[in-house]
């Protein structure tokens, strides 16, 4: 399969987790530095999965993957000897380790106060809105280059969820790798049933859609974030471009997004948000300023209405 088809294949599996329409503008927030960042390279900085804030969640989506790939090795063959195949293969479900993907995080929430303590640290936090769009086709025109694709979706909250997704996806995956005659006309003229590729190829896929799926899963605490991720890879090695930031202790790897491509020094959003803070005006003032000097257009700049408090 290519790895468009295992996007597809993943998003059918997630079901009504991923039912409803993407909203026209998703908010990227930010802190000052962040949206500096953004402004003067006409970039969005896509970090690599590995590199999530809660490095726990990937952890917590591997896990399941291996508890349903050990109750599908208890059923019988075919399906239970490729699943033992799958789990001795033990690179598949380190999947992230091997096939770098990157992540982008959005909200679908406009002025969101916990989003907003989330950039606490800085003078002001920003709230960037992109046309989901032009993410989408941002991430496909990346992927093309890198021989990658992109998914753009909307994180998948709860542990019941979470089992759910993951069981489709490994069911869908064994149901559409197994070839060969029905269980009834195998057992009569004793002909087995393969993999519809090879095992190397099959190890590769499930890979990719257990990294993918991952990549989406987030605790139920945090549903009110409404979050969406756009989701680039994967990369076979890290790409010649890959850049670094420092973040804490660690070193991050990180891709540039070029939003358009036929102008690459320019950028345009429909809308900038300034996050709570007791400069406001003075701050909205020199965002207008900053955006027209470095031809960051907007559609408009406005204040949250969330109101400032400092504690």
């Amino acid at each position: 399969m290519s790895f468009p088809e295992v996007f597809e294949a993943v998003r059918r599996a997630a079901g009504s987790a991923w039912s409803g329409s993407c909203p026209e503008v998703l908010y990227h927030y930010t802190s000052a530095d962040g949206f500096l960042g953004i402004a003067q390279s006409k970039r969005l900085f896509v970090s690599h999965a590995l590199f999530l804030n809660d490095a726990t969640e990937i952890n917590r989506g591997l896990a399941l993957f291996r508890r349903h790939l050990v109750e599908e090795s208890k059923r019988r063959a075919p399906r239970g000897d490729i699943a033992k195949s799958l789990l001795r293969g033990t690179a598949a479900l380190r999947g992230l380790l091997d096939l770098h993907c990157y992540v982008a995080s959005f909200s679908a929430k406009r002025d969101l106060l916990s989003q907003w303590r989330g950039y606490g640290s800085s003078p002001v936090g920003y709230a960037i809105g992109f046309h989901s769009e032009t993410l989408r086709e941002a991430g496909l025109t990346a992927g093309r280059l890198g021989n990658a694709s992109c998914l753009l979706a909307k994180c998948i909250y709860g542990v019941d969820m979470h089992q759910k997704v993951v069981a489709r996806c490994v069911d869908h995956f064994l149901s559409t790798r197994i070839e060969g005659p029905p269980a009834s006309a195998r057992s009569r003229k004793n002909r087995p049933a393969t993999l519809s590729c090879s095992f190397d190829e099959a190890m590769r896929d499930f890979a990719f859609a257990a990294t993918a799926v991952c990549a989406f899963l987030k605790s139920e605490h945090f549903r009110e974030e409404d979050e969406w991720r756009l989701l680039v890879g994967p990369y076979l090695g890290l790409p010649a471009d890959t850049k670094y930031r420092v973040r804490g202790a660690l070193l991050v790897p990180y891709v540039e997004l070029v939003l358009d491509r036929l102008s690459p020094d320019y950028m345009y959003v429909p809308e900038i948000l300034l996050g709570p803070n007791h400069l406001m005006e003075l701050n909205m003032r020199v965002t207008k300023t900053l955006c027209f000097g470095l031809k960051f257009e907007c559609g408009s700049i406005a204040p949250s209405k969330i109101p400032f408090r400092r504690v």
